[in-house]
């Protein structure tokens, strides 16, 4: 039996001493709990669908810890699945030496902080509020996925761990995207951690034989 609820288990990516650094952290993090609406400022409208501008790593760490950006499996990479007692339980496709390797480089300084996505699901329950004369953008209802950066999440978390002082800003894309639309896009943007290839023809609802 395969269990589609998703299990993330912070053990699977950090040691004792870094579990400890986490759950210190994350009571640190409650002290600023996000609650909606929330809001990202200087953010330049593309399309309609699209936006773009900037957030502080701090920010997106704290989006992760309040547990305000969903791992969609219909948008994501492939899962992988994980025996328990139980049954099988889907979980994030997670590649551990590129998040150790990320966190390293933050930590260090030399990290070139890229673009990372999030979708507000195009479901008919989202509702937007963008102020081009201010450059606001706020998310008053709907289900925000993180699309694409995954990992450098798992490894700002670890990184601000070690370096809580940690000031660089990653560049934010917003879309409004259903899940066919955001597929397509995960697939343009499969750079870093490449999909396996039939997955990624699955994904591709550009190819009508996906039909």
């Amino acid at each position: 039996e395969v269990t589609y609820n998703v299990l993330v288990n912070p053990a699977n990516y950090h040691d004792k001493e870094e579990l400890e650094r986490i759950k210190n952290y994350k009571e640190e993090i409650k002290k600023d709990e996000i609650i909606y609406p929330i809001i990202f400022e200087n953010i330049i409208q593309q399309a309609d669908d699209k936006w773009v501008g900037t957030i502080p790593a701090k920010l997106f760490a704290q989006l992760l810890q309040n547990n305000k950006l969903n791992y969609n499996f219909e948008t994501q990479r492939e899962p992988v699945y994980v025996k328990h007692k139980d049954g099988v339980i889907k979980q994030p496709n997670i590649n551990p030496e590129s998040v150790a390797e990320m966190t390293k480089l933050m930590i260090e300084g030399l990290y070139n902080y890229d673009d990372i996505t999030f979708n507000i699901l195009a479901n008919g329950e989202e509702i937007i509020e963008y102020d081009e004369k201010t450059n606001l953008f706020k998310i008053v209802a709907g289900q925000l996925d993180l699309i694409d950066g995954a990992h450098r999440g798992k490894a700002i978390e670890s990184a601000l761990l070690v370096n809580p002082d940690i000031t660089e800003n990653f560049t934010l894309v917003l879309t409004n995207y259903d899940v066919d639309k955001a597929n397509n896009y995960i697939v343009q943007k499969d750079k870093r951690n490449p999909l396996n290839a039939e997955f990624k023809e699955a994904k591709d609802t550009t190819n009508l034989s996906n039909d």
